[in-house]
């Protein structure tokens, strides 16, 4: 069965498990969200690219959805199957927003036109890459602002979280309760400029809740590799959780000895970093999943 989560009534600015859910849902059923772009519709195409105000409202989530069955322990499988972009993006530079926003003097907004999933850049024409920048379960407790990331999810950035990737969470509360938000129809790994396109957009996934499986931490999986993603205060925590979200993976997977988990990830183990734009930054390490399947199979280095 499929279900249609709109925009217009069902979206939120703080991630809690005290957020009341907009739908009741079932393991295996698909979902539709409409989502908004992180700007919560301010701009459109006649927005002045200098003269133009912003709220502190950022980041709007749909949702979030109960999943029937889905408890504490278990993991929320989410099959993204589609992702369709609006016909306008947006792209905000500030002074002092991104790595070298000291750069900026003064505010502006760049407008980018869609059209057949192609994007007008100026200098060129070049397809889309959607991307899902919010995806998140409810935190065991607590209230987050969207624009944080955490062991939940929430605003990972993680360009990987596309068309054709699955994408594994843990849960924390009875039902999950699911949402997503911040898609980018294209945005560079790190989000260096501190933006991507921002866009809204039309999302449809299939959701499954998953008993007995790995959930010690959030996972992107697609055709050729495996993505173990960790959330910190700073590069050197969000390195580290990801790099401990691929060993405790790996060492579930086998119960291969520490040396030889280290072995693999010293030598396959890549790593990466999504975002730094947020308040906490999103680290990945990513494995080929050719060369990881030959590790589970043969239970660690040696055999």
């Amino acid at each position: 069965m499929r279900h249609v989560i709109e925009n217009n009534l069902n979206k939120f600015y703080k991630t809690t498990k005290d957020n009341k859910p907009v739908i009741s849902v079932s393991s295996g059923d698909e979902l539709e969200f409409e989502t908004i772009d992180c700007f919560s519709k301010e701009f459109d195409a006649d927005t002045d690219i200098f003269n133009f105000q912003m709220t502190d409202r950022r980041i709007p989530a749909t949702g979030p959805v109960y999943i029937k069955t889905a408890k504490p322990g278990d993991v929320i499988k989410i099959e993204i199957i589609s992702i369709e972009c609006d016909g306008i993006g947006f792209m905000v530079f500030r002074p002092l927003i991104g790595p070298i926003g000291h750069i900026i003097k003064k505010k502006q907004l760049k407008k980018l036109i869609i059209r057949n999933n192609m994007v007008e850049l100026g200098f060129a024409s070049l397809p889309i890459q959607p991307m899902i920048g919010y995806i998140s379960v409810a935190p065991e407790s607590g209230e987050y602002s969207n624009r944080i990331p955490g062991y939940y999810g929430g605003n990972m950035d993680v360009k990987e979280v596309t068309v054709s990737s699955i994408v594994y969470l843990p849960i924390f509360v009875d039902g999950a309760l699911l949402s997503f938000g911040d898609v980018h129809a294209l945005m560079a790994e790190g989000e260096v400029s501190g933006t991507g396109i921002e866009i809204s957009a039309r999302i449809v996934v299939k959701i499954s809740v998953l008993k007995g499986k790995y959930n010690k931490g959030m996972v992107v999986d697609n055709a050729e590799k495996i993505i173990f993603i960790g959330i910190g205060k700073g590069f050197k925590c969000a390195i580290r959780n990801a790099i401990q979200n691929a060993y405790m993976f790996l060492s579930e997977s086998t119960n291969a000895e520490k040396s030889d988990i280290l072995c693999f990830l010293g030598c396959f183990g890549n790593l990466g970093i999504s975002q730094v734009v947020n308040p906490f930054i999103t680290s990945t390490v990513t494995v080929s999943k050719n060369i990881l399947n030959y590790f589970i199979k043969g239970k660690g280095i040696n055999g």
